[in-house]
């Protein structure tokens, strides 16, 4: 019985230092577009993250993100997203969402004052001058309260046009 204690202490204590070991965990990550999340066998929808992650436990190719599992392959730490976020913007400067995703970055980085400066571009590119502010699909904004229908009417207007391209 001694020697199967010491066994099983001798494997959970290897296993253990292979995990304080794997580079990934505690890591930041941000997610890639297109990204597969599970939770057991059920895809979950990846956006339920909040980023960026941390990386909490490792299993092969899967990494928790205490949420979710998402492969490896579909993270990215945080210079790859800043580099990531920037060639977006400069491929689509109204894309509002790399511009917020970008100023989190900075923010990850402890760069406050880039963050500041995206927020602030992005502010001027979608003339906020009031809050709240909603912008829909990168192309609808609506500035101040505004009633349900309008969110539906700008709901509607948002996948018709993703509908056409």
């Amino acid at each position: 019985m001694l020697r199967l204690s010491i066994l099983l202490f001798t494997v959970l204590k290897s296993v253990t230092n292979a995990q304080e070991r794997d580079p990934w965990l505690g890591k930041r990550v941000f997610i890639k577009d297109g990204a597969v999340a599970k939770v057991g066998n059920d895809t979950i929808d990846w956006s339920k993250i909040s980023c960026p992650a941390t990386v909490r436990d490792v299993s092969g190719d899967w990494l928790w993100l205490g949420r979710a599992c998402v492969q490896k392959k579909d993270l990215m730490d945080i210079q790859q997203a800043l580099n990531f976020y920037t060639e977006r913007i400069r491929l689509s400067p109204s894309d509002a969402v790399s511009w917020q995703n970008r100023a989190s970055v900075w923010l990850e980085k402890g760069d406050i004052e880039n963050a500041i400066k995206e927020a602030g571009e992005l502010s001027s590119r979608y003339h906020v001058e009031g809050v709240p502010f909603f912008i829909v699909n990168s192309k609808i904004a609506l500035s101040g309260a505004q009633s349900p229908n309008v969110f539906v009417a700008a709901f509607e207007q948002a996948s018709d046009a993703k509908l056409e391209s």
